[in-house]
């Protein structure tokens, strides 16, 4: 800034200016997290964080930019001081959010945290094939499964069961699997995938049925 002093003068002296150079430095605002609802979310499932940056001079302008901890991210382009966005976090557990103010000509970067719950989501099980079907006794028939989430891929095992005590257990990679089963009895049998849960999603199961025929 450029100070400048003005003397208006008077009956013995002219009027006379002098000038000097003041540094106003940018202040430091205060950022807030003001809310992050809903919390607790769950697995995939978008919340919005609403924020707010404040300071002792202008209205702040300028961004925002969120992040969780584990990878989700948003920007939040400020309006009068505040704005919202929404954060999808793909991994279950307590997060720790942080909103990071970008600074303007007026006010340098601050930052505010917030800690959110993501709860584990429910996933889909689904048994996608088993041939053959009709299978014969004592035939093994491979079982197909698939397990999705909202966010990660599910990890962890399927256990599919005939309903007569035979079984296989699956271990999923990318969320899917296969396993035989050697059913030793004929008749219609209800197919079971349970799947075990992982630190993202709970257990969950799915039905197919399945016939089984004598040997001719």
């Amino acid at each position: 800034k450029i100070l400048t002093a003005t003397y208006s003068g008077d009956a013995n002296y002219n009027s006379g200016t002098d000038t000097e150079t003041h540094t106003v430095n940018q202040a430091t605002p205060t950022v807030t997290i003001v809310s992050d609802a809903g919390d607790p979310s769950v697995v995939g499932q978008a919340y919005t964080v609403q924020v707010t940056v404040s300071g002792n001079a202008a209205t702040p302008t300028g961004t925002v930019t969120l992040v969780d901890g584990s990878g989700a991210s948003a920007t939040i382009n400020l309006s009068g001081g505040t704005g919202s966005a929404t954060l999808t976090s793909t991994t279950a557990g307590t997060k720790n959010l942080s909103a990071t103010y970008s600074g303007d000509s007026n006010y340098g970067t601050a930052v505010d945290t917030e800690s959110h719950t993501v709860s584990k989501g429910s996933p889909t099980v689904t048994i996608t094939s088993d041939a053959n079907d009709p299978s014969a006794v004592s035939e093994a028939y491979a079982v197909e499964v698939t397990v999705t989430g909202a966010g990660t891929n599910p990890t962890g095992t399927v256990t599919v069961g005939d309903g007569d005590g035979n079984q296989t257990t699956i271990t999923l990679s990318g969320g899917s699997g296969s396993g035989n089963i050697t059913t030793l009895t004929t008749g219609d049998k209800t197919l079971t995938a349970t799947y075990s849960g992982d630190s993202n999603y709970q257990p969950a199961t799915d039905t197919e049925a399945h016939t089984v025929e004598a040997v001719i």
